[in-house]
C-alpha cells in the first residue's frame, strides 16, 4: 500500500439464473498518512566531557523518512549529522531528532533529551623558572609550559625556607635554604584546575660589593693607636685595637658613624 497513490474501488455482482452480471460505478477512496510510532532519540554517551563527542541515534518512529537532529537553543553543545560535540561545558545541552514524512507516515519529532557536560583536565602543566639557578640579591622569571584553558596562572614556593614569590617573580630569601616552586592554572568553563609537579630552583650566595679597610689615622706613633675600619655596601664594621678584633653588623638603629663613636668611647674608657 502506498497512501500518496489512488485508490478506486467498484463492485461486480456475477450473473445467477435469472440476472445478469452487474458492476458498479468506481467510487474514489482518499487515502491519507498516519502518525509514526513515539521517537527517541538517544546520546552516547549521554555524558560527555569538553573535547569529546556524543554519538546521536533514534528508537521508535516508523517508515523511510530522514532523521535529523537538533540542540536547539542549547547554549553549550553543537550538532553536525549525527555527532554532538561541546562548546560550552558551563552551558546547557538539549537534543530532538525528528523522522521527515515519507510516502505513509506524518513526520515525527522526539520529546528534548539532556546531555550532561562535564569539564575535562588539562594537559600536563610544567613550571619553568628562568634562571634555574639564582643568586642571592638576583631574581628569576617563573612561567609555565602545558595546561589548557583560561584560567589564571599563580606560583607557590610551598615550604621553601630560601626563597618566595611575588606574581610570577622568584625572589632569594635565604641562599642556604631550599626554593621548590610549582604553578597552578585555575578551572574554566571547560577545564578543571591544574597544579604542575614541585621544580627544584638552585639557590647560590653571591659576591659582596667591594671592600674597603681605613686606618684612622693612618700615621700612627709609637704607643699610639689607629681605629680600623671598612666602608662596604652591606654596612659592615669592622674594628680593630691592641686589646680586640670585632665585627659588628649594623642594625636599622645604628649608623656607622654612631657605631664608630661608640668603639671609640669604648677604646677611650679602657685606656682610663
Amino acid at each position: 500500500m502506498d497512501a500518496s497513490g489512488t485508490c478506486n474501488v467498484s463492485a461486480t455482482r456475477a450473473a445467477d439464473n435469472n440476472y445478469n452480471a452487474a458492476t458498479s460505478a468506481e467510487i474514489a477512496v482518499t487515502l491519507v498518512k498516519t502518525d509514526q510510532a513515539a521517537l527517541t532519540v538517544v546520546a552516547t554517551p549521554s555524558t560527555v566531557p569538553y573535547g569529546s563527542t556524543s554519538a546521536l541515534s533514534i528508537t521508535g518512529g516508523n517508515g523511510t523518512g530522514a532523521v535529523t537532529y537538533s540542540a536547539g537553543t542549547s547554549t553549550g553543545c553543537s550538532v553536525t549529522g549525527s555527532t554532538l560535540s561541546v562548546t560550552d561545558a558551563s552551558g546547557t545541552c538539549n537534543i530532538s531528532a525528528t523522522r521527515a514524512a515519507d510516502n505513509n507516515y506524518n513526520a515525527a519529532t522526539s520529546a528534548e533529551v539532556a546531555v550532561t557536560l562535564t569539564t575535562t583536565d588539562q594537559a600536563a602543566l610544567t613550571v619553568v623558572a628562568t634562571p634555574s639557578t639564582v643568586p642571592y640579591g638576583s631574581t628569576s622569571a617563573l612561567s609555565i609550559t602545558g595546561g589548557n584553558g583560561t584560567g589564571a596562572v599563580t606560583y607557590s614556593a610551598g615550604t621553601s625556607t630560601g626563597c618566595s614569590i611575588t606574581g610570577s617573580t622568584l625572589s632569594v630569601t635565604d641562599a642556604s635554604g631550599t626554593c621548590s616552586v610549582s604553578a597552578t592554572r585555575a578551572a574554566d568553563n571547560n577545564y578543571n584546575a591544574s597544579t604542575s609537579a614541585e621544580v627544584a630552583v638552585t639557590l647560590t650566595t653571591t659576591d659582596q660589593a667591594a671592600l674597603t679597610v681605613v686606618a684612622t689615622p693612618s700615621t700612627v706613633p709609637y704607643g699610639s693607636t689607629s681605629a680600623l675600619s671598612i666602608t662596604v655596601a652591606t654596612e659592615l664594621v669592622l674594628s680593630h685595637t691592641a686589646r680586640e678584633l670585632r665585627l659588628a653588623v649594623l642594625s636599622p638603629q645604628h649608623s656607622p658613624s654612631r657605631m664608630l663613636r661608640d668603639m671609640q668611647c669604648q677604646r677611650n674608657q679602657s685606656r682610663g
